[in-house]
């Protein structure tokens, strides 16, 4: 196998997204979680949750922020270029491949073959070097298991880890994602670019005053979307008297109302 080029993060991402949908896999793409920002989450047909973290070197940073992201799904994996076969179990790799499997994070790496097996030079192919270890939280999360063949095969193993906040980040996480966390950013880039709550409450806003309204009407839209139901009235306020909300305009008069007015370029 001929050495991996240099590539960024996106160019590294990019194949891993394309292997996880090319199995049915629901992928969103730079979701904030618990602890940060992921570059992959992947939603398996029993709905739990796969977190992968994509970078170009296996380094301490990215291991933390593996761990650290395992308090907020039920897998978590890291992807990185794949090295040549005789440097795999060499001094730190093999150190840190080690420690991925004592942690239960799995390894994926990408690696492109210089042509034959029907692949064009630079083809990108995912060698899955160990699988994420499913951590259980209470008995409750035993239903996982049950009902996806996905998570009873190869060496998927269980460890039955104490209840903590990880069940409700967890579902707050999936609560989450939705079909703009799948398409509003590319995984790995470097811009900032992911989409947020923030963002969520804006486009929302913007959509209840498409016809003029008073906050009341409007914080009663947002509250019927589950998605808002911890949002004050307050908060609504605050959002509406401060112009957060790009191109939403008061309309003078009583009760004063408020009314999305897009700009023409």
């Amino acid at each position: 196998m001929a050495p991996t080029p240099k590539t960024s993060e996106v160019e590294l991402a990019r194949p891993v997204v394309q292997w996880l949908r090319a199995r049915d896999f629901e992928v969103h793409q730079e979701v904030v979680t618990g602890e940060g920002r992921a570059d992959i989450v992947v939603v398996l047909p029993s709905r739990a949750l796969w977190i992968i973290e994509c970078k170009n070197a296996l380094t301490f940073d990215l291991l933390d922020q593996a761990e650290r992201q395992h308090r907020c799904a039920h897998y978590v994996s890291v992807a990185v270029p794949a090295v040549q076969r005789k440097h795999r179990e060499e001094g730190g790799r093999a150190l840190a491949y080690r420690w991925l499997r004592d942690h239960g994070i799995g390894l994926l790496e990408v690696e492109r073959l210089a042509g034959g097996l029907g692949l064009t030079v630079g083809d990108p192919t995912i060698r899955e070097v160990t699988n994420p270890r499913l951590t259980l939280d209470g008995r409750a999360e035993q239903r996982w298991v049950a009902s996806d063949p996905y998570l009873q095969s190869g060496p998927w193993r269980q460890a039955k880890a104490p209840r903590t906040l990880r069940a409700a980040r967890i579902r707050r996480l999936r609560e989450f994602l939705c079909a703009e966390t799948q398409t509003f950013a590319e995984a790995g880039n470097n811009k900032g670019a992911y989409w947020s709550h923030k963002k969520e409450i804006v486009q929302a806003i913007q959509r209840a005053t498409r016809e003029p309204r008073t906050t009341k009407e409007i914080e009663a839209i947002l509250r019927a979307d589950h998605r808002f139901l911890r949002l004050t009235a307050r908060q609504v306020y605050s959002w509406l008297y401060n112009a957060w909300v790009a191109d939403v305009k008061r309309v003078e008069g009583r009760p004063l109302r408020f009314h999305y007015q897009p700009t023409v370029p």
